[in-house]
């Protein structure tokens, strides 16, 4: 696969990423809670259907469980923490951090473990990160932040970065879904807890519930993971997660079309300045944006 091409798929992929808030808030009633373990488990009914297979390899699971359990909990822990980012700091503020710094810690994980990112990573990354401030904080006047909300987003952050980097290490062995299959199954597992009860005592769903989460499962989890992942196996984790914040372009894009929204000219600068760093980033040198397996390739068997 070409670079241009991973590129399209990862900005996709990002894009579909976008579309879950506006649905969410429009036509479901559920919780943040249960409807991020439903999300996590129709995900992983899915890619499992699809993997088919290639998810019954249990020696390549052995292999790279330890990866495996670091994207499930990359999955599991970044819904985590940035609703709990929201609740304290609200939307605004929680994606400005939640999901800009994680481009700069994966880049700065790959500066740790392997070479200097490309220049034309941190150019596109800047570009990107400014694009995402002017975009989310253009409109959001008097916007609330406290510690603990900032706190939660840098976790989110982490936790982000973490399920990229777990993509990319076990990416090699399987298919997209099977890895992700395993992934989102270890989420739900996690997400389990907290998230099934309150399902279940939600009480009977109604249709647009059920029509909302295997939206978000399919689509949003399924579809638009299986599309980062693809990006992420030819561009690797760093390039991918800078191209990943796309993922408010696709909410404006709704807002504007289907809920009758407006934009401010700030906003459509920083639209304009997200778009720009996709072909930047696809002019990434590959080596320069990888980064070491989490964990070791299977050994050699005779």
């Amino acid at each position: 696969m070409s670079r241009g091409a991973a590129t399209v798929l990862a900005a996709t992929g990002a894009l579909l990423w976008g579309t879950l808030g506006p649905v969410v808030s429009a036509w479901s009633t559920l919780g943040s809670a249960e409807t991020a373990f439903a999300r996590s488990l129709v995900a992983a009914l899915t890619l499992g259907v699809v993997a088919r297979g290639a998810v019954a390899a249990r020696s390549h699971v052995r292999d790279h469980w330890r990866a495996l359990l670091v994207g499930g909990v990359g999955l599991a822990g970044f819904q985590f923490a940035y609703f709990a980012a929201v609740a304290e700091s609200g939307v605004a503020v929680s994606t400005v951090v939640g999901i800009g710094l994680a481009p700069a810690m994966t880049g700065a994980w790959s500066w740790f473990t392997s070479a200097r990112p490309a220049a034309t990573w941190m150019v596109g990354t800047g570009v990107a990160s400014a694009g995402l401030v002017l975009l989310v904080l253009g409109s959001a006047s008097g916007a609330a932040v406290s510690p603990a909300g900032i706190g939660w987003s840098v976790l989110a952050a982490g936790f982000f970065s973490a399920q990229a980097l777990a993509i990319e290490s076990v990416g090699a062995w399987g298919s997209n879904s099977a890895v992700l299959a395993w992934m989102f199954l270890v989420a739900a597992f996690l997400m389990a807890p907290i998230g099934g009860p309150a399902l279940w005592l939600s009480g009977a769903l109604a249709a647009e519930d059920l029509v909302v989460i295997a939206y978000v499962g399919v689509v949003t989890a399924g579809l638009a993971y299986w599309l980062f992942a693809a990006g992420v196996a030819v561009l690797g984790a760093a390039a991918a997660v800078t191209i990943s914040l796309l993922e408010p372009v696709g909410a404006v894009v709704l807002a504007v079309l289907f809920l009758g929204e407006g934009q401010s000219p700030v906003q459509w600068l920083g639209i304009v300045l997200l778009i720009a760093c996709v072909p930047v980033m696809a002019s990434t040198p590959g080596q320069d944006a990888s980064v070491p397996p989490v964990a070791p390739e299977p050994a050699q068997r005779s």
